[in-house]
């Protein structure tokens, strides 16, 4: 009875050594919560800075290339209150425009108590005279994870996000730059066509 009890102990330990780096991913990505210890592994993600919502994106004024990150995120909002609302909280999503590097997804989790976010830090890069994002930066709460691993999946989501506003933009403008100041993103180059009117 003894040695049974002793190799049942032994189990024990087995799997708790076995769990205790799983349960520490877990707390690090905010997706779980353990008292007492959770508070020392674990603080929510912020955001660069806050950003507050304005009008979304229009395509009927592409005369102007420069997109404040208000204008940014008030689109992202509404994207997000189709079917992606059930994974994130679209009122706390924002749009960040760091300067000189890019623009921060800041997608906090819905129904998630430790108040955890994916965070994607991505540029706009040229390619065929259209924009398309490269992922620089993906963070499940604290927990950082491989650009690489992570750019199938998040570049096919943003370049379908992309595509219409690429369409729209190729009618009127063959795109030369994209720069990232002042909390905008500024897409220059040249106008081949005056927009239509609606």
């Amino acid at each position: 009875m003894r040695a049974i009890m002793w190799k049942f102990v032994k189990l024990l330990i087995g799997l708790a050594i076995l769990a205790a780096p799983i349960v520490y991913v877990l707390l690090v990505a905010g997706l779980i919560g353990v008292p007492l210890v959770g508070g020392f592994v674990y603080q929510p993600p912020q955001a660069d800075h806050v950003v507050t919502a304005s009008a979304p994106l229009d395509s009927e004024s592409l005369q102007s290339l420069t997109f404040s990150e208000s204008m940014l995120t008030a689109s992202l909002r509404l994207g997000l209150d189709g079917e992606a609302g059930q994974w994130f909280e679209a009122g706390e999503s924002q749009v960040a425009v760091i300067d000189g590097h890019g623009v921060e997804l800041f997608l906090p989790l819905a129904n998630n108590a430790q108040r955890s976010a994916l965070t994607i830090v991505t540029r706009l890069d040229l390619a065929d005279g259209a924009l398309t994002p490269v992922v620089t930066s993906f963070h499940l709460g604290r927990l950082p994870v491989s650009p690489k691993l992570m750019n199938a999946i998040v570049e096919s989501s943003l370049k379908s996000a992309l595509a219409s506003f690429n369409a729209e933009l190729a009618k009127v403008a063959r795109i030369e730059a994209v720069a990232y100041q002042d909390g905008n993103v500024v897409v220059t180059g040249t106008l081949t066509a005056s927009p239509s009117a609606p």
